[in-house]
């Protein structure tokens, strides 16, 4: 099985996981893979995919997937998975990385960073979340 598959709609590279759990036996190679995909730029998502479970380095590998994505990047997370969702939740990972439901709710949330006249590649996560997930 691959760790991930890659392809490109509109503008976006869209990065769809392949594996079921993210953890200390895999999280640097993935994340070595992770950067060398991300390294163009631009808008990415990465979709969590048919990843079921995380531990602490796999959460730590998806949040540096977000926060050291090249500069000119723009990440955005996704998942369908209930279980991750859970987990996110009781990480209060939302707070900082926001989670959307699927491909297209992250795509839009492009759209609706343009809208405000936010840059989407400006590098500030702050810029990237939506006001009502903003933290005070």
């Amino acid at each position: 099985m691959h760790t991930f598959k890659r392809e490109t709609i509109g503008q976006t590279l869209v990065i769809t996981l392949e594996i079921q759990s993210l953890d200390a036996k895999n999280a640097q190679h993935i994340t070595r893979r992770m950067a060398e995909a991300m390294l163009a730029g631009g808008r990415i998502i990465v979709d969590l995919g048919a990843l079921r479970y995380f531990d602490v380095s796999g959460f730590a590998a998806i949040l540096n997937w977000v926060g050291d994505a090249p500069r000119r990047a723009d990440v955005r997370l996704c998942s369908q998975s209930g279980t991750i969702r859970a987990l996110f939740e009781l990480l209060r990972a939302q707070a900082v990385v926001p989670l959307y439901r699927s491909c297209e709710e992250a795509m839009a949330s492009f759209s609706r960073a343009e809208q405000r006249g936010v840059d989407v590649n400006s590098g500030r996560k702050e810029d990237r979340l939506l006001p009502e997930q903003r933290i005070a």
